[in-house]
């Protein structure tokens, strides 16, 4: 595992991110769709769940990043090396989990033929 906190690790994560916000940027924009034919706001909180994934998606990102910058510079000790790893494994588990839950929302979405 201590071979996957590198460029792969960011390789890994920038698919998943990307394809992610993708499916949470069109998820947000059938939320919009759906309450303009009702005409009522129903999905504020749907949308509020989606935005605070995303940005976690780009936070996550982002400490994936600083980690792989600082990892070499970390002394060489085993325990140093475990805590990184350990935090790319957590990084990588959090992004599964909210790659899980957006696709969960999507797929409980409603055709128009089953409205």
């Amino acid at each position: 595992m201590s071979g996957f906190i590198n460029q792969e690790l960011l390789a890994f994560l920038g698919i998943t991110v990307t394809i992610t916000l993708a499916s949470g940027a069109n998820l947000h924009l059938e939320l919009n769709r759906m309450e303009e034919k009702i005409n009522k706001s129903v999905f504020t909180k749907s949308r509020i769940a989606i935005h605070q994934s995303c940005y976690a998606l780009i936070y996550l990102i982002a400490s994936a990043f600083f980690l792989v910058l600082i990892k070499p510079l970390l002394p060489g000790g085993d325990i140093a090396r475990s805590f990184a790893n350990s935090f790319g494994i957590i990084i990588v588990a959090i992004n599964i989990v909210i790659l899980f839950d957006i696709t969960a929302m999507i797929f409980s979405i409603p055709s128009n033929t089953d409205q």
